[in-house]
């Protein structure tokens, strides 16, 4: 009998504070200079609305996408044997199942091959920055350029986050990827992945560590494990939605609380 396989997790969406940078490299102006740059990168090719599909956006970028089923990892860029000067680049992409993996696995590495332009931004020279920061810039290029600034916080103007509504926009980027983009905009709020009934990442807007579920999270996980739908709960501090998404012999469900005051301590 076949092992069912997890659902893919893309790489780290989270913003962190601990870059390792000088000057005033704070976790805003991060993310303000991927924007700019994304801004910048989706006029350049003529893409004015979502999804971006970023296999097509590399080959407006005159970067060639071939496939390699013998790479370890999703995704490389390599430049031609004939120089830097006069060689083509292009990104390697390993065959994946998932569209969504394939997607961000193109993001990443155009996120790579233009991570010089962030840095140049936050006054860095790319030499002095660190390879973990460089691959948390890079992730985190990647969920901005599938679900840009702009477009995203349009797209949700009514402040709902619905799951559902904002993957049939975002066709591109998954639904974990959606759901934890989220917290950049939402003041009071936890995202919650659950696989297989347990844990597997919990977020926050406002904190790097959030409590744990309440018990409205709880039942509301509960509920939509047991009904495979869409579920909505609320009381006089929070409100917490869930959504089922399943594959054959695997469960996830992920949930986003929301405050309503901002005054709502979830420790309390």
């Amino acid at each position: 009998m076949a092992v069912p396989m997890p659902l893919h997790r893309e790489g780290d969406p989270s913003m962190t504070n601990s870059w390792n940078l000088s000057g005033n490299a704070t976790t805003e102006r991060v993310g303000h200079a991927i924007d700019v740059v994304v801004e910048e990168i989706l006029i350049t090719a003529g893409i004015e609305e979502p999804p971006v599909d970023t296999i097509e956006l590399a080959r407006r970028l005159d970067l060639d996408v071939a496939w390699d089923r013998s790479m370890p990892t999703r995704a490389r860029m390599v430049r031609s044997a004939r120089g830097a000067a006069s060689g083509r680049t292009s990104i390697l992409l390993r065959p994946e199942p998932r569209h969504e993996r394939r997607q961000w696995a193109v993001a990443h590495e155009i996120g790579e091959s233009e991570a010089h332009r962030i840095f140049a931004r936050l006054d860095l020279c790319p030499n002095d920055v660190a390879e973990q920061v460089r691959e948390q810039v890079a992730n985190l290029f990647a969920n901005r350029l599938l679900l840009p600034s702009r477009w995203f916080l349009t797209t949700d103007s009514s402040g709902d986050w619905d799951l559902f509504q904002l993957k049939d926009r975002f066709s591109t980027a998954s639904h974990e990827v959606i759901a934890r983009r989220s917290l950049d905009f939402g003041h009071h709020s936890i995202v919650t992945i659950f696989d297989q009934g347990k844990i597997t990442f919990r977020g926050a807007s406002f904190a790097s560590s959030p409590p744990g579920p309440t018990m409205l999270e709880r039942r509301c996980q509960k509920t939509v494990h047991e009904l495979g739908e869409r579920h909505h709960e609320t009381d006089e501090q929070v409100s917490v939605t869930g959504w089922p998404i399943c594959e054959p012999g695997w469960h996830r469900e992920i949930l986003r609380l929301t405050a309503h005051e901002d005054g709502f301590d979830p420790a309390g």
